[in-house]
């Protein structure tokens, strides 16, 4: 019997999602006036980019890294 293939399986994974959550927490931002991009805060704007980055993963960790027991199609 063959092994499933879990996301828990790639450790690059849970670095990754991690690192992304840890970005998009503003610890730097500063009581300053603060640098504006797109017309919003830099931090703002890196939290948004971090937090797409977490759900583009999730998605690829879901839909390329993730085996079902029955091995075919969902629908």
């Amino acid at each position: 019997m063959r092994r499933r293939r879990e996301p828990l399986d790639h450790p690059w994974l849970l670095v990754g999602i991690l690192a992304l959550y840890a970005v998009s927490i503003p610890w730097w931002a500063s009581d300053e006036t603060p640098a504006l991009l797109l017309g919003m805060p830099a931090w703002a704007v890196l939290s948004l980019v971090a937090t797409l980055g977490v759900s583009c993963l999730t998605a690829f960790a879901v839909l390329r890294l993730w085996e079902d027991d029955d091995g075919g199609d969902a629908e």
